[in-house]
């Protein structure tokens, strides 16, 4: 019964290890995630008020956040980080 909670600790370690890097951000407002940091660019999701994203990179207004498999960019204003 101890090996499925040692892999279990070990798993969650490497993620925290993994996850160190990545920033966290709280959504503001819902919003739709945009292809490219423009309001004109297509549409590539839609982001909740208070769901918690993956921060990346940031231009000329706008943050990329993780959106599952997908990466969006939505009005930085919209975000919080965490």
């Amino acid at each position: 019964a101890l090996a499925p909670l040692a892999l279990l600790a070990v798993a969650l370690a490497a993620l925290a290890v993994w996850d160190a890097g990545t920033s966290r951000g709280v959504a503001l407002v819902a919003v739709e995630a945009r292809a490219r940091p423009t309001p004109e660019a297509e549409g590539v999701g839609r982001v909740r008020e208070g769901e918690v994203l993956l921060l990346e990179a940031t231009a000329s207004g706008w943050r990329q956040v993780h959106l599952g498999d997908a990466t969006g960019w939505v009005p930085a204003r919209s975000t919080a980080e965490l």
